[in-house]
Parts: structure tokens; C-alpha cells; sequence
């Protein structure tokens, strides 16, 4: 699975293109949103095989559940 890092490069700019574009997001919505995409991808591919590309998103998933 080496779209780990492909799924976090597209969660990084989605982010940014909300921010750059300034569409209002409720508080705590996009961390919220970022977070559950994570989970779910990594629902799907985690395994001990996948670790060196979900490792990323893991880290991604901490910092958005700490922002909430």
C-alpha cells in the first residue's frame, strides 16, 4: 500500500484548498472530518505489512483528535 502517503498528501490539501478558499466550517469540523477519514482508511489497511505507509496517518489522526 504505498497510497498511504498519497492519501495524506490529498487530506493535507483539502485542508488547505478550505482554508485557502475560506469556506466556513463549523469549529472542530474539518480536525473531525480529517480524523474519521483516517480511521477509515486505516480500518481498511492496517496491518503490521502496511505499517511503514500508515504510520503517517496515524500521526495525522493524533493531531487532528487533539485539536478537538
Amino acid at each position: 500500500l504505498g497510497g498511504g502517503q498519497a492519501v495524506l498528501e490529498f487530506l493535507h490539501n483539502c485542508v488547505q484548498e478550505l482554508d485557502l478558499l475560506e469556506i466556513p466550517c463549523p469549529e472542530g469540523s474539518v480536525a473531525s472530518w480529517v480524523l474519521l477519514s483516517c480511521l477509515e482508511i486505516l480500518s481498511i489497511c492496517h496491518n503490521e505489512a502496511n505499517s511503514l505507509y500508515t504510520a503517517s496517518l496515524w500521526n495525522y489522526a493524533r493531531q487532528k483528535l487533539k485539536e478537538l
